[in-house]
């Protein structure tokens, strides 16, 4: 008796687990379909038959373009670039960039449609922090770009290059 309880019971899992199995195989093959069926109708789609989908990607050539201090310097020079220091204000009004603006990418909501209204969207941009490890320029660069600016870049250290270079320099408020 105690054999047939036990068999019984063994048997009743068993189905419980395979059935269980099932529906979860189910589950994983609905998900993969619809997955499937929503990246296909995106406009930033992820191409899956592709071994290169970089190729479609629609930032490869824009996002976080470095420029190097000498280019920057001959911008400057040519009078066509916005330079742009992404430095806490506190730092900007100690020294900056003659003629740069202070913008941060921590509260880049409150000034970018201000920002975008004023400045044409081909306008040559050049991005700038403190210090090797400074991601603020890089980091507001990007954002720059995504909302259509088409002519950004970013120095890394450049304010300190700037400054071993003794390019024209500022300080004060931002403007």
């Amino acid at each position: 008796m105690k054999e047939i309880i036990l068999s019984l019971f063994f048997n009743k899992t068993y189905l419980i687990m395979k059935r269980a199995f099932y529906e979860a195989v189910v589950v994983v093959m609905v998900s993969v379909f619809f997955s499937i069926a929503v990246n296909g109708i995106r406009p930033e789609r992820i191409d899956l038959f592709s071994n290169n989908y970089h190729k479609n990607d629609k930032y490869k050539n824009k996002t976080r373009k470095e420029i190097t201090i000498e280019d920057a310097i001959r911008k400057y020079k040519s009078g066509n670039a916005l330079f742009i220091d992404a430095r806490p204000e506190i730092d900007f009004s100690k020294g900056h960039i003659k003629g740069a603006i202070n913008r941060q990418e921590s509260n880049f909501d409150k000034w970018v449609n201000d920002f975008i209204s004023k400045t044409a969207s081909d306008k040559l941009i050049i991005t700038y922090c403190d210090g090797i490890d400074c991601q603020l320029s890089k980091n507001l660069a990007e954002k720059l770009e995504l909302v259509g600016f088409e002519n950004v870049y970013y120095m890394t250290d450049g304010w300190n290059k700037w400054n071993q270079l003794s390019q024209p320099i500022a300080s004060g408020r931002n403007l």
